[in-house]
């Protein structure tokens, strides 16, 4: 069992966890391959409409509009969760990653977590059944702390 640490919400916070998410997210296999398809549609729309700027109108729509409101998205909902100046707390304990945050409380099994990959400044931890994501501040964890935190996450069930 460890001591608790805490990390403040600054005014960039939310938009720093929401670009570490979609470096993650961007780095997936499928999130790949699903652009790779989504360039060659738009050399096909360009190409089977004899009209080039159609492709280049559906290719400035996927790769630049649909990221960037993704981005928009998590960042409101970061934004709604974690407030300027309110305090996240992470304690790990003996079978369970207990967390402090600024609506709600957790204890969450470490047998919950698949992996965990840190994306600069902030950790993504994945689940191991759903998709879903846990991102936190690096910044929770010293190096001590996030070395017994990925064993805890690694270790054989």
């Amino acid at each position: 069992m460890s001591k608790a640490h805490s990390f403040t919400i600054t005014e960039t916070t939310t938009g720093d966890m929401a670009r570490a998410f979609m470096r993650f997210q961007f780095r997936q296999p499928l999130v790949i391959v699903t652009y790779a398809l989504m360039l060659l549609l738009s050399v096909y729309i360009g190409y089977s409409f004899r009209n080039i700027w159609y492709g280049v109108a559906y290719a400035v729509m996927a790769f630049g509009l649909l990221p960037w409101s993704r981005y928009r998205n998590l960042q409101k909902r970061f934004k709604a969760s974690f407030p300027v100046g309110s305090t996240i707390t992470a304690t790990l304990k003996s079978k369970e990653l207990a967390l402090e945050l600024p609506q709600a409380s957790s204890k969450i099994s470490y047998d919950v977590f698949r992996d965990i990959i840190e994306q600069g400044e902030y950790l993504v931890l994945r689940q191991r059944v759903s998709k879903l994501c846990v991102v936190l501040p690096r910044a929770l964890f010293p190096d001590e702390v996030l070395d017994e935190l990925k064993a805890h996450i690694t270790s054989p069930r």
